[in-house]
């Protein structure tokens, strides 16, 4: 705060801070003010929890101390022994947070309404928060500003190989016990939701190891009350597991196995075909790797998170997972015993380990007075 002001009508000075969010994306915290935010501590993080609790922190003072928000399970929040972060979103107080949740409906808080926390504090429940049903399950959350935002499309999937595109501006009113998002069959469930700019193409996985790859523009843009269209043919006895968007021809898919193995793709091995497909191989599958959990796109600089029905957790950089061909069974990320399946997945930033220099192998040197450096340029000009 600048020392000619005080109280309300104080000014204040600007201050920007750079870092880089869970996607890579630079993110600025600016302390000024204006009519809807006080300060920088309104820009605040939004954790979403695998144990289903949510919390906010202020970024500012997050941001400096860390250098970063990548380091979050290292002691940025209490867990329990079987959570995990799974998803950061940096928002402003006022962006709207939506949460997506299995039996098709989605609900909307503003970021101020979720309570503000401590950088160390657990959060609240999410049935705390919102009006879940019974066996109701958060399947995506994600911000965005209603506001501003009016272009783009929703593309929500579900296990029975059904997608479907909703424009974002369908999403305007929505009431405080939630609306309908999409229309399932009995027995199928949703489970994923992504945002995109209507000129994607779409990877979708099944538990049998089929993948598909199809562009955006075959799925017509429906209204809310709609089921949407196949994107995939899925058999009886099997489901799909996962949804990628295709950002860049350099993304690469990355699929991961119930026994623990892995393996990283090049999307170019994905021919794009028309939707509603079987698809083509996408994973060998065998009694040594088991069946396809989970299939993502990333960029290849980020680590992977594999968490199994038991509760454990392991992380792995990405970089150390073998790139391989589509008819191929991976190699092994976690060894697993009999009673225990890997079933769940998260991409999340990459985080360096620290290295400690041991001062015993440092060497002091040290330079005579009258020693100069041949690139110090006004030596150079003398």
């Amino acid at each position: 705060k600048k020392a000619s002001g005080a109280g309300d009508s104080a000014n204040y000075e600007e201050i920007t801070y750079e870092g880089y969010g869970v996607n890579g994306v630079a993110v600025i915290v600016n302390a000024s003010t204006d009519n809807r935010n006080r300060t920088a501590a309104d820009v605040r993080h939004v954790f979403d929890k695998a144990g289903g609790n949510l919390g906010t922190t202020g970024c500012v003072s997050y941001m400096f101390e860390t250098k970063g928000v990548i380091v979050i399970e290292k002691a940025e929040c209490k867990l329990s022994e079987d959570d995990f972060v799974e998803r950061v979103l940096f928002s402003s107080t006022h962006d709207d947070l939506l949460f997506f949740s299995s039996l098709g409906k989605v609900f909307r808080l503003k970021a101020f309404q979720i309570p503000y926390s401590s950088r160390t504090a657990k959060g609240l429940p999410i049935v705390n928060l919102l009006n879940f049903e019974e066996n109701e399950k958060l399947a995506t959350v994600m911000n965005l500003n209603m506001d501003e935002q009016k272009d783009g499309f929703f593309i929500f999937a579900t296990r029975d190989g059904i997608v479907k595109k909703t424009e974002i501006s369908a999403f305007e009113n929505i009431r405080a016990n939630g609306i309908k998002a999409i229309l399932l069959n009995e027995g199928d469930e949703l489970f994923k939701v992504a945002l995109t700019d209507g000129e994607k193409d779409i990877v979708l996985g099944s538990s049998n190891g089929k993948g598909i790859r199809f562009s955006e523009s075959d799925i017509r843009p429906m209204g809310r009350i709609s089921a949407g269209v196949r994107g995939l043919k899925v058999d009886a006895d099997e489901k799909m597991v996962g949804m990628a968007i295709v950002n860049t021809d350099g993304d690469e898919v990355v699929i991961v196995t119930e026994k623990g193995y892995g393996k990283r793709t090049n999307v170019d091995a994905f021919r794009v075909q028309i939707r509603g497909g079987k698809g083509v191989k996408a994973l060998n599958i065998t009694k040594k790797n088991g069946k396809m959990i989970a299939l993502t796109t990333v960029r290849g600089d980020e680590d992977l998170l594999v968490i199994t029905d038991k509760g454990m957790v392991i992380r792995t950089h990405l970089d150390q997972i073998l790139t391989v061909g589509r008819d191929t069974q991976g190699v092994c990320i976690i060894k697993l015993s009999d009673d225990q399946k890997a079933s769940s997945i998260a991409i999340v930033p990459r985080t360096e380990e620290n290295v400690e220099v041991n001062d015993e192998y440092r060497e002091d040197f040290e330079f005579d007075e009258d020693y100069t450096f041949l690139d110090d340029e006004n030596t150079l000009s003398e």
